[in-house]
């Protein structure tokens, strides 16, 4: 393949669901290369760095190999490395936590219109997990799971997470977070990061 739009690449890479959508993250500059706004009919050369700014943060990918055609989840890495920093995922889960802490006092548990903005947030920002069947990753059964318990560092960005892209994918099991085997950028981030995932039905135990 000789070239191919950014535009189209971004689409068919499935950083953007429509092409429409990467068309207009052009015009709108949101996608640059080595710093400079791109333009929709621009060519994609292997080897240049494309940063995609999806607000909160600014995702950075490689590019390994040319596409015109939009390809499945799992295909994905053939064409494209996400080598966005750390620090922007960072700037992510802090964005989801201070979504769900800031929540007034006294409006009860998250309503469905506030799950379907969460699954929506999640969903833009982390790639190809929209087409993982996760029943059949567990063995395709109906009982395929009574809980799932998490633990790990850091409880306010890999734990928060993980908790939470699970609870969106498999809403009917219980998820757990152990909280005495967790540990926060800080003592504070430790705390709101619990206190936000239970305020999604996420269960935060010996804390």
């Amino acid at each position: 393949m000789s070239e191919v739009r950014i535009d189209k690449w971004l689409w068919a890479t499935r950083v953007f669901k429509t092409r429409t959508i990467a068309t207009d993250a052009c015009k709108l500059g949101r996608v640059t290369i080595d710093g400079m706004n791109v333009k929709p009919s621009r060519v994609v050369k292997v080897g240049e760095k494309i940063s995609v700014k999806k607000p909160p943060i600014t995702f950075t990918f490689e590019v390994l190999a040319l596409l015109n055609n939009r390809v499945g989840a799992k295909l994905v890495p053939n064409y494209l490395k996400n080598i966005t920093t750390p620090d922007q995922y960072e700037l992510l889960e802090m964005a989801r936590i201070s979504g769900f802490v800031k929540r007034q006092k006294g409006l009860g548990r998250p309503t469905k219109k506030d799950g379907r903005e969460m699954k929506e947030f999640t969903e833009e920002a982390y790639f190809g997990f929209d087409d993982w069947d996760w029943k059949e990753r567990f063995n395709n059964t109906d009982d395929y799971l009574l809980d799932i318990e998490i633990i790990g560092l850091c409880t306010d960005i890999c734990v928060i997470s993980n908790a939470m892209l699970i609870k969106a994918f498999l809403p009917e099991v219980p998820v757990i977070v152990d909280a005495s085997c967790c540990a926060g950028v800080t003592p504070e981030s430790h705390k709101n990061a619990l206190k936000a995932m239970e305020m999604c039905q996420i269960t935060c135990m010996n804390q």
